[in-house]
């Protein structure tokens, strides 16, 4: 009586690669929401124009982004000098980053977890 086990390295490198792909997206979107959450908001333009996204085959491997896409995020993020409204602050990305960034590397590792 024999045993045989069959590695399909390629097969298995892809799954790999999808999985990241899908916990990065994971990832953005929670960090694109949170961001939302503290944005600038009068008539909700700017969180509305916000979106995520992941490019697969990036030059060393995916990169996950969020951004927001109007004439005005710029002087948004960095409008210190605004009076923001409802616990909405300057700099929404950044903070956003920077508070959840433990939080998001662990989600993604234990996502990448075999």
């Amino acid at each position: 009586m024999g045993a045989n086990a069959i590695f399909r390295g390629a097969r298995a490198a892809q799954l790999m690669r999808d999985k990241e792909v899908r916990a990065l997206f994971e990832a953005i979107e929670f960090l694109r929401g949170e961001s939302d959450a503290i944005a600038p908001k009068d008539e909700g333009t700017l969180i509305f124009s916000s979106v995520s996204s992941v490019e697969p085959r990036g030059p060393d491997g995916p990169i996950a982004a969020y951004s927001y896409d109007t004439p005005y995020a710029v002087p948004m993020h960095e409008g210190v000098e605004f009076n923001f409204q409802n616990n909405r602050q300057p700099k929404f990305m950044e903070r956003t980053n920077l508070t959840h960034r433990d939080r998001v590397n662990e989600f993604l590792a234990g996502r990448m977890a075999i």
